[in-house]
């Protein structure tokens, strides 16, 4: 996917499911959304991401 992107930056957000901490007992899931960049090495042709 990321091989056919030809852009300096790239900036998404991504969500996904996450199992938190127990609590009282009992532990559950929920979604937390994250902020990933990607910037652009042009000598190693590839991306460095940020997250």
């Amino acid at each position: 996917m990321v091989d056919d992107l030809y852009r300096q930056y790239i900036d998404i957000e991504v969500e996904a499911e996450v199992q938190r901490r127990e609590y009282a007992g009992t532990q559950s899931w929920g979604t937390k959304t994250f902020r990933v960049v990607g910037v652009l090495v042009v000598d190693a042709d590839d991306y460095i991401y940020i997250s």
